[in-house]
């Protein structure tokens, strides 16, 4: 039986559609499992900052409000899940000025990206289901 070279030929074309619709999926998901790790980073960053924005507040406020009063720094509530910071402690002038709002401006920018992330992921998921 002798084949037709026109179907042979359709046949190999939408071998070959197929393989592209499959590599562009496969890129896709990747580019998702990708996306997602910039999430994660993200909002793991963005609890690193509030921590640090929080030592900040309570090493400062312990410098200068309770400290001031006289109450010892071991009955604040936060001494014994913070390490003693002798820069902030012993020398406030050294505490960068505008510290705290430049945290809170960083954890802006990163729920900014991740918001943009977001949108870039769900984009993809309409693309996905397109194709």
């Amino acid at each position: 039986m002798i084949s037709d070279p026109e179907v042979h030929k359709d046949d190999q074309g939408m071998e070959r559609k197929q393989e592209r619709v499959r590599d562009l999926l496969i890129a896709l998901n990747r580019l998702s499992a990708d996306l997602f790790a910039a999430i994660s980073v993200g909002e793991r960053q963005i609890a690193v900052l509030r921590d640090l924005h929080s030592v900040f507040l309570t090493s400062y406020r312990t410098k200068t409000k309770k400290y001031d009063r006289g109450y010892p720094l071991r009955r604040n509530p936060f001494y014994n899940h913070v390490a003693p910071i002798p820069v902030l402690s012993a020398n406030p002038e050294q505490i960068w000025p505008n510290t705290l709002e430049t945290i809170d401006e960083v954890i802006r920018e990163r729920k900014s990206f991740i918001e943009k992330v977001k949108g870039l992921v769900e984009n993809m998921d309409i693309r996905r289901k397109i194709v």
